[in-house]
């Protein structure tokens, strides 16, 4: 069969997508019969051939499965693709800022505050939402984004990491994800006030440090400043804005998807039993 259901995911996929190594990690199954499933990848009059196939299968049981797999349309396995995504999306948010505590600490409810009270927070937090929002995600971001720590080591499972992060990423555009969306920003400032910055250039924390722990005129005059100086080509302040937005994304790109998806699959076996 040319299509498999991810257990974990809860979503299809064409054979040509995995390697036999994703199947175990991500619980391919077949649609029909549910049972496991292995990824086979043979030649066959000069090309390549990409299936699934039953490990224990009875002949006539496993054409059975071929044929009801083989029924199913497009239109059918997008929407029960899109119907999965949409519950793990509810998940992923609910538990977003829960991974971050770790590393940011129990300060990091109070740093928020006193960011989100001076003019330039608010001011950072207003203008990365407009850029976000006009930002090429598919394009210029993932190609330049290097925030995964732990790389994973299938082109499946990273389009898998990039497509989960990109989710995530328009919903905290929308009005609702505003909260988290300001949330993303703030990770990243903060790293600018803990001087806990190892990325880009050296004169953004000689440059955001005191814009964001200043009083508002000084910060208001930062920014005149810097919206009337270029950065290589760049509106300075534009340039910093752009800068923020793409290493909060990059925070979000760098989460453990593979673990949380399993958490979410454990949490609703538990809920069945």
């Amino acid at each position: 069969m040319k299509t498999a259901l991810s257990a974990l995911l809860d979503e299809m996929f064409d054979a040509e997508k995995l390697v036999y190594d994703d199947c175990a990690r991500w619980q391919m199954q077949c649609p029909a019969c549910h049972e496991a499933v292995f990824k086979v990848l043979r030649q066959e009059a000069g090309r390549d051939l990409h299936y699934f196939a039953h490990y224990r299968r009875d002949k006539l049981l496993a054409e059975e499965c071929e044929l009801r797999v083989g029924a199913m349309n497009a239109e059918e396995v997008a929407k029960h693709n899109a119907a999965a995504r949409g519950q793990r999306l509810a998940y992923y948010l609910s538990v977003l800022k829960d991974q971050f505590t770790p590393i940011y600490g129990e300060r990091l409810p109070t740093l928020r505050k006193m960011i989100g009270r001076t003019w330039a927070g608010r001011k950072i937090r207003t203008d990365s939402l407009i850029v976000a929002a006009k930002a090429d995600l598919k394009g210029n971001f993932l190609d330049c984004a290097t925030h995964i720590v732990d790389l994973p080591e299938t082109k499946f499972e990273l389009a898998r990491q990039q497509e989960i992060a990109l989710h995530i990423w328009m919903h905290l555009l929308s009005n609702t994800g505003r909260d988290n969306f300001d949330f993303m920003i703030d990770l990243v400032l903060i790293d600018f006030h803990q001087e806990n910055v190892g990325y880009g250039d050296a004169r953004l924390l000689d440059v955001v440090r005191p814009l964001i722990m200043g009083g508002k005129r000084e910060a208001q005059e930062v920014h005149w400043r810097l919206s009337h100086e270029e950065w290589q080509g760049f509106n300075g302040w534009a340039a910093i804005v752009n800068f923020i937005v793409f290493v909060s994304f990059n925070k979000l790109l760098g989460l453990n998807y593979w673990q949380l998806t399993k958490e979410f699959y454990d949490a609703q076996n538990k809920g069945r039993a």
